[in-house]
């Protein structure tokens, strides 16, 4: 069986993982930061320079201010393989 999904199901996917794994506030990321954090974080995957959560946070950190200072009951703790996956969704859908 296929499931498709939406663009729009994609961003708010990866914008809920990056709110819960980093604990940004529950206004973001917003659209803008979605686009901006999954072409930084695939651009750097891509040149080999993405080795642990912290890379990714400082991504994440430098688009939304809010990162590491919120915190969430049954945090999701999706690995670096699942943000680099719908990042590169992300990414694709708008090309």
């Amino acid at each position: 069986m296929l499931i498709f999904t939406s663009f729009i199901e994609v961003k708010m996917n990866f914008a809920y993982k990056i709110r819960m794994k980093f604990g940004t506030s529950y206004n973001e990321p917003t659209e803008y930061q979605v686009q901006q954090i999954a072409t930084e974080l695939i651009n750097k995957h891509l040149a080999g320079l993405i080795y642990s959560d912290s890379d990714i946070f400082d991504i994440v950190k430098k688009y939304c201010p809010s990162a590491g200072t919120y915190s969430y009951k049954g945090q999701d703790q999706s690995d670096l393989n699942t943000l680099l996956a719908l990042a590169r969704d992300v990414v694709n859908e708008e090309d």
